[in-house]
């Protein structure tokens, strides 16, 4: 919701101007986010500059400078950004957010001066579970909207490093495949977490926006498992992860999911791997990718068939749970499955055509649960309206 949204309902009689304003300030629309948005541009590029100058000015006169002014200036630059953090946090929130990122980053920064200095020859893996461990749970103690995101993206990192850095202790002794089945199950957690942040009312909320970039990474992932993967061996690891997933999406559901069309999601999500291994044994329905020379990459009718339910459920789910962004990621899928078709029609008319008809009579089905979601949605707004009168 915007405040041009709540201005317009106001003009329409819908709210009192005493709604309005409270409307606006819980949702907190009632400050330029304009402004704030410069603030914290200029913020950030005024931290980023300082601590850049402060490693050239190191870097400059590394050779001159003691082991222990190196180590020290280090530490005194880390505590000094989380005190200006305590400082600024009540009065400038946006400047203090600031600060706690610069002061986990030079928590990066410590480690590598100190792998410098000692001439560590520690395996990267190690270097990156250090830093993990000391940030992790720095975004749950202090409100700092970015850093969560720098969690998250570590945590794919180092899940990464661990199982493909054979010289580390760390190292994890899986497979690809079991890989592929562990990142899967780490992007449900994350993005279940995101939904919880969506539905809360304390401060994590603001944590929210890390939702987008899982839903657009796990609709991208999801599709290139769909179309293209094949590896699924049911070993006890790929059977566990699944098992996980799939307990996971139906015990933590989203508060205004609807149940039957989020069990068919869950159930589709979770099975995405093992869905796709098992369509290679359809090869009679092969739609070939270009040329005989991209005789390795194969779409199969099953698989693209997957695709388009898997974003029906998608905007399914959006319509029962008002989640306009949920129908924009199955709206994405849909176009990103025609493109695949599309892109095969040259080579093979008749399977296509067979795809393009069915998953025409699914847009249109899904055209009239839209268009019938929409007078709903209306009706129930007008009845609102006129209680409230």
């Amino acid at each position: 919701m915007k405040l041009k949204d709540i201005e317009q309902m106001q003009s329409a009689g819908l709210i009192s101007p005493e709604q309005a304003t409270a409307i606006a300030e819980h949702f907190k629309l009632s400050g330029n986010r304009l402004q704030w948005w410069l603030l914290f541009s200029v913020s950030a590029l005024a931290g980023a500059l300082i601590l850049g100058g402060i490693i050239m000015l190191i870097s400059a006169n590394w050779e001159s400078i003691p082991s222990a002014v190196k180590m020290g200036s280090g530490i005194a630059l880390m505590v000094g950004f989380w005190a200006a953090y305590a400082c600024l946090r009540d009065k400038y929130p946006i400047l203090a957010e600031n600060m706690g990122l610069l002061g986990g980053g030079m928590w990066l920064a410590n480690i590598a001066l100190y792998g410098q200095i000692f001439q560590l020859q520690n395996p990267f893996v190690e270097g990156c579970a250090l830093f993990f461990c000391g940030i992790v749970l720095l975004p749950f103690l202090t409100r700092q909207r970015l850093l969560i995101g720098v969690v998250i993206i570590t945590s794919f990192i180092l899940l990464s490093e661990l199982c493909t850095d054979r010289d580390s202790p760390l190292h994890l002794p899986l497979t690809i495949d079991e890989m592929l089945n562990c990142m899967m199950l780490l992007t449900v957690c994350w993005w279940l977490f995101a939904e919880f942040c969506r539905s809360s009312q304390r401060a994590i909320h603001s944590y929210v926006w890390v939702g987008y970039g899982l839903s657009g990474f796990a609709i991208v992932a999801a599709q290139g498992f769909i179309l293209y993967g094949e590896g699924f061996n049911a070993t006890p690891i790929e059977l566990g992860t699944t098992g996980a997933a799939l307990l996971l999406l139906l015990v933590f559901k989203p508060k205004n999911a609807a149940r039957l069309p989020w069990i068919l999601f869950a159930l589709m999500t979770a099975g995405i791997i093992p869905a796709a291994d098992f369509f290679n044994n359809f090869g009679e329905w092969t739609l070939r990718w270009g040329d005989s020379s991209w005789s390795g990459v194969e779409l199969t009718l099953p698989r693209i068939l997957y695709c388009f339910i898997y974003a029906l459920l998608w905007i399914w789910n959006g319509c029962c749970a008002r989640r306009i962004d949920w129908i924009n990621y199955g709206s994405i899928m849909v176009c990103f499955a025609g493109i695949g078709v599309m892109s095969n029609m040259m080579e093979s008319l008749t399977e296509s055509g067979l795809v393009l008809i069915f998953a025409g009579l699914l847009m249109l089905a899904g055209a009239i649960v839209l268009e019938k979601q929409r007078r709903r949605l209306i009706s129930t707004i007008k009845a609102e309206s006129t209680k409230t009168n």
